[in-house]
């Protein structure tokens, strides 16, 4: 792919993330990829229709499709999860909106370009856990493009989070994903930061790993928030600054 639509870089700023925002344009300036962005983008306005506000949604979603859908692009790419599953299956089917072009998850996106036998990856010696966001692991299904990349870097110790369903025959730790609690900084604040210290506490500390990583911008969000409340000596990455440390194309 030679052009696409990088959809979330407005809220990557909003949510103080402008390094992610960085390292995805650097990653698709070494992919040779030329992006565009909306002229006009919404913090977190796909959570209009999970919160149950669905005419603004649907008046968003309007905006959006009408400002997007003769843009000479072939992919939009997005690091969040939510946005990828309203357009990619609550839009088409509630609105009968539908894109003209693809939506995916950064994962999904760099994985078409960089599996390939002559992309090589420097090593990096880090026993890292990886997270699926809650929507890109269960709703999406996206499981195997994360691990088959991360799974090239040599050096690099890949970890699971635990859950008691997972081995369960015919399912993946994508599937049970447990959510970092980040919506709940735009519902319950006040409650948000305590879950997130939360799950980094029980669920990621055990496993004495030295970097964490996701495929959401969102859960991002809430593990670096999770990691400062209670203080965790652990470093929290997404999932495309992994990939700019070891990718010197």
């Amino acid at each position: 792919m030679k052009k696409v639509l990088y959809y979330g870089s407005s809220n990557l700023q909003y949510q103080q993330m402008a390094e992610v925002d960085e390292g995805i344009r650097e990653l698709f300036a070494k992919a040779g990829v030329e992006y565009v962005v909306p002229p006009l983008e919404k913090h977190c306005v796909e959570g209009l229709y999970t919160f149950g506000y669905k005419e603004e949604a649907r008046k968003e979603a309007i905006q959006f499709y009408e400002m997007v859908k003769d843009l000479d692009v072939e992919a939009v790419v997005t690091p969040y999860g939510a946005s990828q599953y309203m357009w990619e299956t609550t839009y088409p089917d509630e609105f009968g909106l539908k894109l003209p072009f693809p939506f995916y998850n950064v994962t999904q996106f760099f994985h078409k370009i960089l599996m390939n036998e002559d992309v090589k990856f420097e090593p990096l010696p880090l026993k890292l856990v990886l997270h699926d966001g809650c929507t890109v692991g269960r709703k999406m299904g996206i499981y195997k493009e994360p691990r088959e990349l991360l799974g090239k870097i040599p050096g690099l110790t890949l970890l699971d989070l635990p859950h008691p369903s997972v081995g369960i025959e015919g399912t993946t730790a994508a599937d049970w994903s447990t959510c970092p609690g980040s919506w709940l900084n735009i519902t319950i604040p006040e409650l948000a930061e305590e879950v997130e210290m939360n799950f980094v506490q029980k669920d990621v500390m055990p496993l004495e790993a030295d970097a964490i990583t996701t495929d959401c911008a969102n859960a991002l969000f809430g593990i670096r928030m999770g990691i400062m409340k209670g203080n965790f000596p652990l470093k929290a990455y997404f999932f495309t600054d992994i990939i700019n440390m070891v990718w010197r194309a």
